[in-house]
């Protein structure tokens, strides 16, 4: 559940940042929230390079579009990502429980031959 709820808090702290850039390129910021902003893109990077990427759309009505697809596009391609590696993990453990289980095999065996001849040498 408290994952869950983190989840959704993060969903909606990302979702005020998406409305702010938003208002700032529509020109609708002022004061405070314009400062604060520009202080994000100064400070990172990737923010400054999500607004100045969206500062090339022509349509400034289209950007929420444009941004809603991205997101989606994004969600379905990190889920696809996480389902192979998910499946993937699974024939590598089987893997290294054969694997393990071959060693353990070889082990008990040398052993046993160890023994047998020990007592024909006796």
């Amino acid at each position: 559940m408290d994952k869950e709820l983190l989840q959704r808090f993060s969903e909606d702290r990302e979702a005020g940042a998406e409305r702010q850039i938003l208002d700032y390129l529509e020109g609708k910021l002022s004061g405070e929230a314009l400062h604060q902003v520009e202080k994000n893109m100064a400070e990172s990077p990737l923010v400054n390079e999500a607004v100045e990427g969206l500062e090339l759309v022509g349509q400034k009505k289209d950007i929420g579009d444009y941004v809603d697809q991205l997101n989606r596009e994004l969600r379905h391609r990190t889920r696809q990502q996480k389902e192979k590696r998910m499946h993937r993990g699974i024939p590598t453990q089987i893997w290294v429980m054969a694997g393990i289980l071959i060693i353990l095999l070889i082990a008990v065996v040398a052993w046993w031959m160890i023994v047998k001849y020990q007592h024909l040498a006796h």
